[in-house]
């Protein structure tokens, strides 16, 4: 819990010794993911550890720093697509209200693609992986096509945390390189 006058301003996970945000959520307002996009500008990390990029934000802070400035989906959307960033990463943003869902590619400097829950194919849920979700994946870490499957066989009306999970922590959705893995519901505490 993170806390502002001895109040919860918003709930995340981290890891040890890091403090950023890699997941989190607004009680009651929006969640935010963050998927890592290996696609590193390294002129850019440079001119910024030199000062010469002053305004780019740290995409593992800048999630820290958007849970402090936003207090609502929209808030959180418009931020995340207009920031300057120092890498490109996959948001996956969920709001409060019905079709409040978005998968956000960003580059350094804009917003690659988005998908948004209500243009989904299955409009009830949306999956993303490590990769471009307007790309193929990768044939040896096709995490999509499985998760999908999953989701699909689920279905909407046997959609639970525990359902979820299940989905999350099958092979070959959870892999040697998965970090965390976390089931939020913005409208509970």
């Amino acid at each position: 819990n993170y806390l502002k006058g001895g109040k919860i301003v918003f709930k995340g996970t981290t890891l040890a010794g890091h403090v950023g945000i890699i997941t989190g959520m607004k009680p009651g307002q929006f969640s935010l993911s963050m998927n890592a996009k290996v696609e590193p500008d390294y002129i850019n990390v440079y001119r910024w550890t030199q000062g010469l990029l002053p305004d780019i934000r740290y995409v593992m802070f800048f999630e820290r720093e958007l849970f402090e400035e936003c207090d609502t989906f929209e808030c959180a959307r418009q931020l995340i697509s207009t920031a300057p960033l120092l890498s490109g990463a996959y948001f996956i943003l969920g709001g409060n209200k019905p079709k409040q869902g978005s998968v956000i590619v960003r580059n350094v400097t804009s917003v690659q693609f988005e998908r948004k829950l209500y243009d989904a194919d299955n409009d009830w849920f949306l999956l993303q992986t490590n990769y471009d979700p307007d790309k193929e994946p990768l044939y040896l870490d096709d995490r999509r096509d499985p998760g999908n499957a999953c989701m699909k066989k689920m279905g909407i009306n046997g959609t639970s945390a525990e359902g979820l999970y299940k989905v999350l922590s099958s092979k070959p959705n959870k892999n040697k390189t998965t970090i965390h893995t976390v089931i939020m519901s913005v409208s509970k505490d």
